[in-house]
């Protein structure tokens, strides 16, 4: 867990996490310098949650990976506390009925390259609340009744303007469409694989490809 931290370089990898009952790696609420500097990098990281994860703070546990203002969800979008965060390379396998792979709050947000298994029924792999996000060439496995990838607003949060780029969810299989657009999520651009597409919000370009 990385909180409250100012003017932070931190790089959180290469770790292996197993059986974790809440956020199994957590970065959130964390300020800018007064330089405008700080970013989190988290990379290259091993993680099987538990099954059973703890009521706190949400019923959504046990999680993967964390990012962004939570206790202060206003940070997320504001440009003189907001720092940047990078998850990229890990590999998160959830077990939770209710887990979620990659949680994201903060605006600016980069995601490349995970790997995200997803066992439980009404588990989500990946949710972006935050705008102007860059999350590509993910590859998302399992089984549900939730979205692979949700991307839903979080007031003051606002899920637009964010680029998603190949990301292989062919091998998810769930009930849903496999990416949701939420109400007054607008001016996404999805480029990728066909794909089943639930867009409730406005503006967003949906592009598929071979």
């Amino acid at each position: 867990m990385v909180i409250w931290a100012t003017r932070i370089h931190a790089q959180i990898q290469r770790n292996t996490v197993i059986n974790c009952a809440r956020n199994s790696i957590e970065a959130i609420d964390n300020y800018l310098g007064k330089d405008g500097s700080g970013m989190v990098i988290i990379k290259d990281n091993k993680i099987v949650n538990s099954v059973e994860g703890l009521p706190v703070p949400t019923p959504a546990t046990p999680n993967g990976i964390v990012v962004g203002w939570f206790l202060d969800v206003s940070g997320g979008l504001d440009p003189q506390r907001n720092i940047k965060y990078v998850v990229v390379n890990n590999a998160i396998r959830t077990r939770g009925k209710t887990s979620i792979g990659i949680a994201t709050f903060t605006d600016g947000v980069v995601v490349m390259n995970n790997a995200i298994l997803s066992e439980g029924t009404e588990a989500i792999p990946l949710i972006v609340c935050s705008s102007d996000g860059y999350i590509a060439y993910n590859k998302v496995e399992g089984i549900g009744i939730r979205p692979a990838v949700w991307v839903r607003p979080w007031k003051p949060l606002k899920g637009s303007k964010n680029l998603f780029v190949d990301n292989d969810l062919k091998q998810f299989k769930t009930s849903a469409a496999d990416v949701v657009f939420e109400k007054d999520a607008s001016n996404n651009m999805f480029v990728g694989p066909t794909c089943k597409i639930s867009d409730l919000g406005t503006n967003n370009l949906i592009q598929f490809i071979k």
